[in-house]
């Protein structure tokens, strides 16, 4: 799912809807992991004889209108299935897990030595 489907082209999506990518927030409290699948999206299917449903832009809020919103889940691996509503919120980045690439041209000029290093200056980064 990318932005475009967030607009309403849902005609790109392709079931099942996986989850694909936990940084935090209520998805991560809640327990999603990538690979879990999206079996309902307010007691509603993401597709319908394979095509995609209007539901899915409910996982795409649109501030301050964002609502609630109740997943049906299954995780393949255990075949567990759960229901959790999500509260829309604002997202906030864990910063002591952000890295920082520093790079500098060798001599060669042909390459660059990346080294990762926290922020500087950040006062909650370790």
């Amino acid at each position: 799912m990318d932005a475009s489907q967030a607009d309403g082209n849902l005609g790109v999506a392709v079931p099942p809807l996986f989850v694909t990518t936990v940084l935090g927030g209520a998805a991560r409290a809640a327990g999603l992991r990538p690979g879990d699948i999206i079996e309902s999206i307010n007691e509603s299917a993401p597709f319908i004889d394979g095509r995609a449903t209007p539901a899915i832009t409910a996982l795409y809020p649109r501030y301050p209108e964002a609502r609630p919103v109740r997943l049906r889940l299954l995780r393949q691996g255990t075949g567990r299935r759960w229901s959790v509503t999500l509260q829309p919120g604002l997202f906030q980045r864990d910063l002591a897990a952000l890295q920082v690439v520093r790079s500098k041209l060798l001599d060669d000029d042909n390459a660059y030595d990346l080294e990762p290093t926290t922020p500087s200056g950040c006062s909650t980064c370790h």
